[in-house]
């Protein structure tokens, strides 16, 4: 035998009804930069730049990213690919 899950359902639904009618509202927190020392496969062979002094590139899909990757002169040129969700 099945249970209804209707309740369940009707509770939650309650539940963010009472939410948006009092105000209560969810606030995510921004994202910030690290402050603490990269640990890991980041501090090897001279650490991590985040693409500095190279080209900013806005991608949507691995395509794209793929793209730009393989689009630069060589492996070691710099470049900062940023994710653009649509």
């Amino acid at each position: 035998m099945r249970r209804a899950r209707a309740p369940k359902l009707y509770a939650a639904m309650a539940g963010l009804g009472l939410a948006v009618a009092t105000g209560v509202v969810l606030v995510t927190p921004e994202a910030s930069a690290a402050t603490a020392a990269a640990t890991g496969y980041a501090i090897q062979n001279g650490g991590t730049t985040g693409g500095a002094g190279g080209a900013t590139v806005r991608a949507t899909t691995g395509t794209q990213i793929h793209a730009a990757l393989c689009g630069r002169a060589d492996s070691s040129t710099p470049i900062t690919i940023e994710e653009w969700l649509l």
